[in-house]
């Protein structure tokens, strides 16, 4: 009888991991998860649409052409001291879209990881169940093969309860934690986006040019706000890549690491 109750806890806690494994979308744990990938995706996908248009920007500027004087012929550059700034924004722009990619990724992989976890977790505990009834009619089961329904049961409640519960408190904490910046330079990127739309609407920028005097009088007043706003710029979208990554990687990773301790321990096993 003592060993009855435990016996039928762990059954339930079977059929439960196996619903899970079965049934994924109908963890409640995968809801949130997959909203909070969803949402840095979406706020990624933004940042790299502003980006990519004060890169465009930038591009048509230093594509303009300016016919050389009598003595000499040819069409030069002006612009061309902007490419500098234009390869660094594309290269961040590049990063900022393989983390959107990253985040669409994650909320479409965290269903089938969480039914591997179940289906991982409901055969150590049928093990776990067994090894309690095994010695009453067999003997005692050998340590390794309790070892290995142990470290099952580690593995599974990691994969199918800890990485969306602690993906979706690590990407809270860090949009908690790091609001402030990350407010400030959205501010700065759509303030600059905005200019780099209005520099696309200058004089020249479609072709229709009314002097070359007047189109690169007017692409200089532009751009020398990039050039200005240099450093903030990429300060900004620095500063989003760095959240971005706190948001997904270091925040769950470091809550991923206490979470396995904790199972270690209550399970007193080493593996």
């Amino acid at each position: 009888m003592k060993r009855l109750a435990p016996t039928l806890l762990l059954l339930a806690a079977v059929l439960v991991s196996l619903a899970g494994a079965v049934w994924p979308e109908r963890n409640p744990l995968l809801a949130p998860a997959e909203r909070q990938a969803r949402d840095i995706a979406l706020a990624s996908g933004a940042s790299y649409v502003s980006l990519r248009a004060i890169n465009a920007a930038l591009s048509v500027a230093q594509d303009i052409e300016v016919g050389a004087s009598v003595v000499a012929s040819g069409n030069v550059q002006p612009l061309k001291w902007l490419e500098p700034v234009d390869d660094t924004v594309e290269r961040i722009s590049a990063m900022i879209f393989a983390v959107a990619v990253f985040a669409g990724l994650l909320s479409v992989a965290l269903g089938p990881v969480s039914a591997v976890g179940a289906a991982v977790l409901a055969v150590g505990l049928i093990g776990v169940a067994a090894s309690r009834l095994w010695p009453t009619r067999h003997g005692e089961i050998p340590l390794g093969l309790r070892r290995l329904f142990a470290a099952s049961v580690q593995t599974g409640v990691i994969l199918a309860l800890g990485v969306p519960v602690l993906l979706a408190l690590g990407t809270w904490a860090g949009a908690w934690l790091t609001r402030t910046p990350v407010a400030e330079a959205n501010v700065t990127l759509n303030l600059i986006a905005d200019q780099a739309q209005a520099l696309i609407g200058q004089p020249g920028a479609s072709g229709a040019a009314p002097g070359w005097r007047d189109t690169l009088s007017a692409y200089l007043q532009g751009v020398g706000v990039f050039w200005d706003e240099a450093d903030a710029l990429l300060g900004a979208a620095v500063t989003l890549v760095a959240s971005f990554f706190l948001r997904m990687v270091v925040m769950p990773l470091l809550l991923l690491v206490v979470f396995r301790q904790l199972i270690r321990a209550s399970l007193g096993g080493t593996s």
